[in-house]
């Protein structure tokens, strides 16, 4: 599973997880490398310049994806620290990223090993009459504009812990419960669907971003009982919290999803969308082969 725009980290191919099977380990151990001085002011320039082309940004603290790995339990490991959405700035977006990789390959060992690899989600949302929902995305948004994708965002460690990020609230099971539930509230936010209408989510796996230099992405399938003119009519409404975000809701069919990447749409895709995807197209595939 391979694109242009996306790589694949790992596949949980016809055996999603649920939020049980997902076990984490939180440790500053994981935050990422700091840099020499130089490359650090340099990250502070760079968001310096950034807030002054747009008041609207914030630095909110994220968590970062250091790795994965499988227990002898058969349950997935997430080693988790903290970065900031700065850091993801001035390092996965620097112009400078690909000598941040250089150095951290030849330093660490580990490409990412400098980059601040904040960990977010997106899903596969499922209407009742088998449709999936894409946004396309407000010319605003800094990553991707115009271009059409699945709901998504970041788990928020303020959630957990407030805005003091009072390190000893972060439980491994509060961490997982958070990240399970951001991407419910992400569908709540960004496309108007009750709570109440979604299922829980299935874990597919983490996609990478190359155009953000390996920027990691958790992702999810999510159903919902609403078919997809319901799901078009309450996103049409207009009051999400997040409606600036996206400026029309589109449906594509189950068979359509299947087969994208013969289409022009795919192109029109967001990476994020695209990582999504070739996930559940695994699954999928996966799941057909099994039952053969």
């Amino acid at each position: 599973m391979e694109d242009d725009d996306v790589s694949i980290l790992y596949s949980h191919g016809d055996k999603p997880i649920s939020q049980s099977d997902l076990v984490v380990c939180f440790s500053a151990d994981f935050n990422r490398r700091q840099l020499p001085s130089s490359h650090e002011e340099a990250i502070e320039s760079i968001w310096s310049s950034r807030c002054s082309a747009n008041k609207t940004l914030w630095n909110g603290s994220k968590f970062r994806l250091h790795s994965v790995s499988t227990l002898e339990s058969g349950r997935t490991r997430w080693d988790l620290g903290l970065t900031c959405y700065k850091d993801f700035l001035g390092t996965n977006f620097s112009p400078d990223a690909d000598l941040l990789q250089e150095m951290g390959k030849n330093v660490a060992g580990n490409l990412q090993a400098f980059m601040a690899d904040p960990l977010g989600v997106g899903c596969v949302l499922l209407t009742s009459d088998n449709q999936i929902v894409l946004l396309k995305r407000s010319g605003e948004c800094a990553e991707a504009p115009l271009l059409y994708d699945v709901p998504g965002g970041h788990p928020e460690p303020g959630e957990i812990s407030g805005d003091a990020l009072n390190a000893s609230l972060f439980t491994p099971e509060a961490i997982v419960t958070e990240i399970f539930s951001s991407i419910l509230r992400e569908v709540r936010d960004e496309v108007n669907l009750p709570l109440h209408s979604l299922s829980a989510p299935l874990l597919l796996g983490v996609a990478l971003n190359k155009h953000s230099h390996n920027r990691p992405s958790s992702e999810y399938l999510v159903r919902t009982e609403l078919s997809g003119s319901e799901v078009t009519t309450l996103y049409n409404t207009g009051s999400q919290s997040e409606a600036s975000e996206s400026t029309q809701v589109h449906l594509v069919s189950h068979d359509q999803l299947m087969n994208m990447q013969q289409t022009n749409f795919w192109q029109d895709l967001a990476p994020s969308a695209k990582g999504c995807f070739l996930l559940y197209q695994d699954f999928v595939k996966r799941s057909c082969c099994t039952q053969c």
